[in-house]
């Protein structure tokens, strides 16, 4: 592919980024197809945006970096990272917990509903900070000690509570 190939399978992706109400992410992605052509074909990504700035006004142009952007952006190059890690999130939150003597863990131990209410009005009504509260033997009182602006804080205060145990 020569130089004006090249210009000319561009030009509709940058007067798409040039005319568009949407944002030139939008437009990039709908047209990310045309790149990864491009870039199959061997064409660096230099090239490529000198390309789609010779169809632009000077103060529209995009520089290499923000191009390297809208790639990233885009899902280009990551499409197999994608899938490992939805997958690997999947099959953790599938999995039981299981302690090394193949005994259900704590954590899989039902808690009393009573206790449960009462560590919610400290947990700011979060029920997994409750249970986990709950589970590591956290009394009430100490965790209104720590007095926590929200419940970001306080899990973080509580894992590391946990972990000092």
């Amino acid at each position: 592919m020569n130089k004006d190939e090249l210009y000319e399978k561009l030009k509709p992706l940058a007067e798409a980024m040039q005319s568009s109400l949407g944002s030139k992410q939008h437009v990039f992605t709908e047209n990310i197809q045309t790149v990864i052509d491009c870039k199959e074909k061997g064409i660096s990504n230099q090239m490529i945006t000198d390309a789609i700035n010779h169809h632009l006004k000077a103060d529209e142009q995009i520089k290499l970096h923000y191009f390297k952007n809208l790639l990233h952006r885009a899902g280009y190059g990551r499409e197999e990272k994608k899938v490992n890690i939805s997958t690997e999130k999947y099959r953790r939150s599938s999995m039981r917990h299981v302690s090394q003597h193949g005994n259900e863990s704590e954590s899989e131990s039902p808690v009393n509903q009573h206790d449960l209410a009462e560590y919610m009005k400290v947990c700011f009504h979060n029920e997994r900070l409750a249970t986990r509260a709950i589970q590591g033997g956290v009394a009430i009182e100490t965790i209104e000690s720590w007095k926590s602006p929200n419940a970001q804080r306080l899990s973080s205060i509580l894992t590391n509570f946990l972990l000092e145990k």
